[in-house]
């Protein structure tokens, strides 16, 4: 059988009510539900291309295993409470994908994280906050 449209990778709390409702795991009320949202720098890529999953969806998106919301996630230091993270950060988008990504990708998150990156003329925009210009055309001279 063959599918027109590439299959979603399941939410963390997919797979708990699976495992809920076979009875591995009991009942616990999600305390916390938080969401990584933005570019490479979030999603991990830029970091270490060795460790980079391959597309996990249709968009092409790229993640990491090594980011630093998938090691928030797997540890109870911060949060000791059941939490439930949305990996909504992929490599590559753009200032305009971030209402989308939260919109379809974050869920309804208690906290929202996000990094936004050192490139796609991101450096300009930094200068543009951080100096006053002395002429308009400063960032161009």
């Amino acid at each position: 059988m063959e599918l027109t449209t590439p299959m979603k990778a399941p939410t963390i709390l997919t797979v708990y009510a699976i495992l809920m409702f076979l009875g591995f795991v009991e009942a616990a009320v999600i305390a916390l539900e938080w969401a990584m949202i933005r570019d490479s720098w979030t999603s991990g890529v830029a970091y270490n291309l060795s460790n980079v999953y391959q597309p996990t969806d249709s968009e092409t998106c790229y993640r990491s295993k090594e980011a630093w919301g998938v090691q928030m996630a797997e540890g109870n230091s911060w949060s000791p409470d059941p939490q439930a993270f949305q990996f909504a950060a992929c490599g590559g988008t753009l200032m305009g994908d971030l209402e989308r990504q939260m919109k379809e990708k974050a869920g309804k998150p208690d906290i929202i994280w996000g990094m936004f990156g050192g490139n796609a003329l991101f450096g300009a925009i930094a200068r543009a906050c951080i100096y006053q210009p002395i002429s308009p055309n400063h960032l161009f001279d």
